[in-house]
C-alpha cells in the first residue's frame, strides 16, 4: 500500500493536504522573520504571532518558538596571544 492509497482511504484529506502543507510552509517562513512581541506590542500582534508559530509547528525546543527565550548561540572561544 503506497501513500496515495492511504491518503485516499481517509475521506476529505486528499484535497486539503496540499493546502495544509502550504500553510505550514508559509507560516514557517513568516515565523523566522517576525520579531518576537514585547510588553509594549499590540495584543493583536501577540495573538497573530502565537497563531503563526502554532501553524508553523514551532513549539517545544524550537529556536524561534514563542516561549523559548534562549538564543542557543554559543560564544566562540577567545584567542589568546603569547
Amino acid at each position: 500500500m503506497d501513500l496515495t492509497n492511504i491518503i485516499a482511504a481517509v475521506p476529505g484529506v486528499g484535497p486539503a493536504l496540499p493546502y495544509l502543507a502550504s500553510a505550514v510552509s508559509v507560516c514557517s517562513a513568516l515565523a523566522v522573520v517576525l520579531p518576537r512581541p514585547n510588553d509594549t506590542s499590540n495584543p493583536a500582534y501577540g495573538a497573530a504571532y502565537k497563531l503563526v508559530n502554532f501553524v508553523a509547528l514551532n513549539f517545544g525546543n524550537a529556536r524561534n518558538a514563542a516561549g523559548n527565550a534562549a538564543t542557543a548561540v554559543a560564544a566562540a572561544p577567545k584567542a589568546t596571544t603569547n
